[in-house]
Order: C-alpha cells, then sequence, then structure tokens
C-alpha cells in the first residue's frame, strides 16, 4: 500500500499508515484524537529531494545527497511544500504532532521507548554515536512500519494547534532527549537549527463539499464550523446604525450614517491550519 513518487529524477517512498485513536498523554488535558489514514515519508526528507525541488541546499552538513536536509525554517518547509505540490499535483504536508506520535509509536502498537526498539543505538543517530553530524537516511532499523530514522538523525518538524515543534530527537540529543515520551516546548517559526529537517505527510484526496464542514451553534450565540479535523468560531455580531467616514479629508468617504443587519465575524484570523485544510 506504499505510495512511490518521482520529482526530477528523484524517487520517494510515502508509507501508508491506517488509522486509528491516539490516547491524551498521561496527566495532560488534551483530549483523544482519532485519525483517518494517511502517509508518511519513509524516511526524513533528504538534500537530494529539497534539491531537486528548490534548487538550492544551504544544509550545515551538505556532505551527501541521501542526508537529510536541515537549517530549514518553517517558512522554508512551507515553500518547499508549495512548490513539491505544484511539481507533483499532490497535497503533501507536515504531519501534525498527533500523527508524527502514532506513525512513531507503530500505530500505538508499541510500547518501545524508541520508534521501533529499546536500543537506541540500533535504531538511531543521536549524540552517544553520530560524532556531531547527521548521517545518510536508512542506515538504521525502521520501525515495524517500515518507517527510518524516527528517532535521531534530525527532528523533525510538526504542529499542534498553531503551535510548531521538533519532534524525534537528533544527532546531538541525549538518551532521554530522544524517547518518544520526551516533553518538547513549542518552537518558533523562524528557527533554522541543524539538528532541525522534515518528514512529509499525504492525506487520501476527498473533494470538499457542503457535506464536509459541520456546523454548532452555543449558547453564546457563537458559530462553530468544523472542516475535517479543524475547527474556528464566528463571532455573533448584533446589527446597528454608526456613522462612518472622515471629515474634511479628501481621501476618504465622508461622514455617513450605515446600517447593518446582524452578522458573524471570525474569532481570530485564519490560521495556517484551516488554510491548509482548503487550500
Amino acid at each position: 500500500h506504499n505510495l512511490q513518487f518521482n520529482v526530477n529524477g528523484v524517487s520517494f517512498t510515502m508509507v501508508k499508515v491506517n488509522g486509528g485513536v491516539v490516547p491524551s498523554p498521561p496527566n495532560q488535558e488534551n483530549d483523544s484524537v482519532v485519525l483517518p489514514d494517511y502517509y508518511i515519508g519513509q524516511t526524513e526528507v533528504t538534500q537530494e529531494l529539497w534539491n531537486a525541488v528548490m534548487g538550492y541546499n544551504h544544509s550545515t552538513f551538505p556532505w551527501g545527497s541521501q542526508h537529510p536536509i536541515e537549517t530549514i525554517s518553517w517558512y522554508e518547509v512551507l515553500d518547499f511544500l508549495y512548490h513539491l505540490n505544484q511539481l507533483t499535483g499532490e497535497e503533501f504536508g507536515i504531519p501534525s504532532r498527533a500523527e508524527w506520535l502514532y506513525a512513531a509509536t507503530d500505530g500505538i502498537s508499541s510500547t518501545n521507548i524508541f520508534s521501533g526498539s529499546n536500543d537506541i543505538l540500533s535504531i538511531a543517530w543521536a549524540k552517544m554515536n553520530a560524532a556531531s553530524y547527521t548521517h545518510e537516511v536508512k542506515t538504521k532499523t525502521p520501525n515495524s512500519l517500515d518507517i527510518y530514522d524516527m528517532t535521531g538523525n534530525v527532528a523533525e518538524w510538526c504542529y499542534e494547534n498553531d503551535q510548531y515543534y521538533a519532534l524525534g530527537g537528533s544527532w546531538d540529543s541525549s538518551v532521554d532527549e530522544c524517547k518518544i515520551s520526551a516533553k518538547h516546548k513549542p518552537i518558533k517559526a523562524n528557527t533554522a537549527s541543524s539538528t532541525i529537517g522534515l518528514r512529509l505527510v499525504m492525506h487520501p484526496k476527498q473533494k470538499q463539499t457542503s457535506d464536509d464542514v459541520q456546523i454548532h451553534y452555543l449558547a453564546d450565540s457563537t458559530c462553530v464550523f468544523q472542516i475535517g479535523d479543524v475547527y474556528f468560531d464566528m463571532k455573533f455580531v448584533e446589527g446597528g446604525t454608526f456613522m462612518m467616514g472622515q471629515p474634511n479629508e479628501k481621501t476618504a468617504a465622508p461622514v455617513h450614517e450605515v446600517t447593518l443587519s446582524n452578522y458573524y465575524i471570525g474569532e481570530t484570523e485564519v490560521i495556517e491550519q484551516l488554510w491548509c485544510a482548503i487550500m
């Protein structure tokens, strides 16, 4: 069920992950997350693939085409995804935190400390064996889903609730930092570190219809829309009459009376997660 892609002569594999439930982490208030089927990169994005799409490579360790790309910010990742999707006609993205954890734990079927094993040396390049640099992908043992380097080599960009994380540990991480259970603080979108790269995710294409949009009405007149697993609130504003314009300003409309009927307005600005769910 895996998928093969080729971009400008560079091949890569996306591994099928059967959906399921990601339980809430212990001692945290997060709800469990239900994931549909999806595909995730068999390897971290290599410098070869990045260069084939973007035409440049400014990795800190540009020592081989099969080394993972690194030293890339979230904004560069979005630019890469845009160009990759233009080239392939597909809809590649970055894993949510839940998607990443689900794949790292073999679909929640594993109790391993690391992704694929309790023996970190067999599955990861980390501080104790990496000699302070990245290594070629697929040189360690994969987990049971046949996914490589989810522990070590480079940490991987993920997102949750409009915050960004780098999961999995890297060539510079300690044993504790590489554990699947390790706690990670959000990082800034402009972070570009030699310890952080990325792994692709892809969802089976589904045509968006009005039936895919669910609407929930709350007691305070808030209207909650749901598109897939993305929620956003629209706040009710009661209509009325007010004066609009600027007196004695040639470049602005003159003062005039405006009457508005009732309407709804977004509680927040449109977030990246909602944009990606639609676009």
